[in-house]
């Protein structure tokens, strides 16, 4: 996997230093596992529209996360440009309607945790009235 993200890296930027590159090649072995997460989103399904689909991948990934969690794992996910170009399409062989969604880098979390700031969910909440 590590010389597929280099490959990619090398098609998106084609002057990148070797040391930069190196980097590259070890975010592919940051866990002690890497998942792909490929999803197939059929545009002729009538019953479920690709928003809807996309919706259902979404959900499925928080329950990965919170089943790491629960297991007392950490996971994250990891993805960018470099999950839509040819090289990683073609390395996944990916048909015309599967999607490389990203990476879900699973391991023990071994660093210290850091606190993000979070906007109070009031301020993030509307209401909407039809009047």
């Amino acid at each position: 996997m590590a010389t597929v993200f280099e490959s990619a890296a090398r098609v998106e930027n084609k002057g990148l230093a070797s040391d930069y590159l190196e980097e590259i090649r070890l975010k592919a072995m940051n866990g002690a596992m890497l998942v792909a997460i490929i999803a197939y989103i059929s545009e002729l399904n009538i019953a479920v529209p690709p928003h809807e689909q996309w919706i259902s991948v979404g959900a499925s990934l928080q329950n990965v996360l919170l089943a790491l969690e629960s297991f007392g794992y950490k996971g994250k996910i990891v993805s960018g440009r470099r999950v839509r170009s040819n090289t990683m399409r073609q390395a996944f062989r990916l048909k015309p309607e599967e999607h490389l969604v990203g990476f879900v880098v699973m391991g023990t979390h071994s660093g210290t945790t850091h606190a993000y700031p979070r906007k109070n969910g009031h301020d993030l909440l509307s209401i909407w009235r039809s009047d």
